[in-house]
């Protein structure tokens, strides 16, 4: 929020010449050390994004490890004394780098992908289109357990699906739950541990959009934005701490990567989810973030 008003505090005035704003962060960028809650750090960067694509001001975004030192303080300097640096950059004592998109070729891995049937699988917006979609492709993979969590029940076209599913022998548990309210998760996964066989897989399919140019974005489109998409997946990840995973798989957007005008606040809160898989990786535990497209449908 403090970020968000000093953007728009700079597009308001009136500058002789475009100033250049530089955000330092540290919350899990590249190696996971964070001096705050990775999200956090994540966030200011697909905020950054969008300045960069909307405002007058140069705006420049860099990584940086904790603590810092003499090395990376002196890289850092250099960088940002360059009027031809790279605007996205993560600097350490070895030097600075800059994140370009790359073509990776298909492993196969996603088409080898076979779900274990005496284990339960996690999807959160699981009655919309999104989660519906991920929970079938769970389904043809093997999956015999599905958590379908969503903060409006199902409609009759979900009724319709998971009727089909249930008539294929998938044993299917519903829950009306906001994943970002703490207590009704952490109680609904209560009842399932006692229930249901243990958790091997979480996709993350929740969220909400609250699009506006960046000068009229407010806290509350922050808020609106991250309570599902962030604080829910910093739930569920805090949820499962400690539980052998086979996939924790958040939905992320392409407007992060490229700050999508008009989108700030949206922007922001798939960094997020970038940062906490990046996070997650950095202590040995399973995580993609997917940054999508466009959907159909």
């Amino acid at each position: 929020g403090r970020l968000l008003r000093l953007l728009q505090t700079l597009a308001s005035l009136d500058w002789p010449a475009p100033p250049r704003l530089v955000v330092l962060t540290s919350a899990g960028q590249r190696d996971g050390r964070a001096s705050l809650p990775p999200p956090v750090g994540g966030a200011l960067w697909g905020l950054g994004r969008c300045a960069a694509n909307e405002a007058v001001y140069r705006t420049t975004l860099v990584e940086l490890p904790l603590p810092l030192s003499g090395d990376t303080a002196a890289h850092l300097m250099t960088a940002l004394l360059d009027p031809h640096s790279p605007d996205q950059l993560s600097v350490d004592a070895q030097g600075c780098w800059s994140p370009a998109l790359a073509v990776v070729p298909d492993d196969g891995d996603a088409a080898a992908f076979h779900a274990r049937k005496d284990r339960s699988y996690l999807v959160t917006g699981g009655f919309g289109f999104l989660g519906r979609a991920v929970a079938d492709w769970l389904v043809e993979r093997g999956a015999r357990h599905l958590i379908l969590v969503g903060r409006n029940g199902p409609d009759e076209a979900a009724e319709a699906q998971l009727e089909r599913w249930r008539r294929h022998g998938v044993a299917v548990e519903c829950a009306r739950v906001d994943v970002a309210d703490v207590d009704a998760l952490s109680a609904a996964a209560d009842r399932w541990r006692d229930a249901l066989p243990p958790l091997a897989g979480v996709v993350h399919c929740a969220g909400a959009l609250a699009d506006a140019p960046l000068a009229d974005t407010t806290e509350e489109h922050l808020a609106r934005t991250f309570a599902g998409k962030v604080t829910g997946a910093w739930h569920l990840h805090r949820l499962t701490e400690g539980t052998p995973l086979d996939l924790f798989v958040l939905f992320s957007s392409f407007a992060g990567v490229v700050g999508s005008p008009g989108q700030s606040a949206y922007a922001a809160a798939n960094t997020a989810l970038d940062a906490l898989a990046s996070y997650r990786r950095a202590r040995g535990e399973p995580a993609v973030s997917i940054a999508w497209g466009t959907w159909a449908g």
